[in-house]
């Protein structure tokens, strides 16, 4: 029996501008694009001013592309739209999402590392985009939470240098911390850089230095 090896195809959420129908496409929808697709439904309400429970679900039904989750709208719309539109996200994420998918995305964030070949504010703010689609969640950082995870994820030459910083790096925010750790981590880049330059130039000057140091052929004698 052959058995046939078909690859996962993974929703994507398309919205050309707020004032058109937001989408999910046909594929799984992971707790990324669910949540993209939660607020571009509610920015369309907004901006085509939608504020009827039923008409706001009915719209965000059509959205939904996928035949399986389709499916299941259809055997279930008469209660689905009875719901305010809270009620059924709620619905729809626990039939779209895997049952762990708040700790998927804790995971997420717990191993991602800081180093220095990334780019240190689309890091953190990944982290922090991560940690807002856990929201009403028991998953969730407060702000605390979120910049101890932030600090442990850090590299230790840069987790030496926010400790050290005179004045300190600000903690009353999370915004505020990234601020003043992205200007540090930019320094400590631009070092790494100039030194990896400079050893460059060491080692791509040492043929050179041997050959001058070699005895002319000419004065060899015997």
């Amino acid at each position: 029996m052959s058995y046939l090896n078909i690859a996962t195809r993974y929703a994507e959420f398309e919205q050309e501008n707020p004032s058109k129908l937001p989408l999910l496409t046909e594929g799984k929808i992971t707790p990324h694009m669910f949540y993209r697709f939660d607020k571009g439904c509610r920015d369309y309400f907004s901006v085509k001013d939608i504020n009827k429970d039923v008409d706001q679900v009915h719209r965000a039904m059509a959205g939904i592309r996928d035949p399986s989750v389709s499916a299941w709208i259809h055997s279930n719309r008469t209660r689905l739209l009875a719901l305010p539109f809270d009620d059924f996200m709620k619905d729809l994420q626990r039939r779209a999402l895997s049952p762990d998918w708040e700790s998927d995305v804790r995971r997420e964030m717990t191993t991602s590392k800081y180093s220095l070949d990334l780019d240190f504010q689309n890091w953190a703010d990944h982290i922090v985009f991560l940690n807002h689609i856990l929201t009403g969640t028991d998953k969730h950082c407060d702000d605390k939470n979120l910049l101890e995870l932030l600090t442990g994820n850090i590299n230790n030459n840069l987790n030496s240098t926010v400790q050290s910083r005179e004045p300190p790096v600000r903690t009353d925010s999370v915004e505020n911390w990234v601020r003043d750790v992205c200007r540090l981590a930019d320094r400590e880049l631009q070092h790494v850089k100039r030194q990896r330059a400079m050893l460059d130039d060491y080692h791509s000057g040492l043929p050179n230095v041997r050959l001058l140091c070699l005895p002319s052929v000419a004065t060899v004698t015997t």
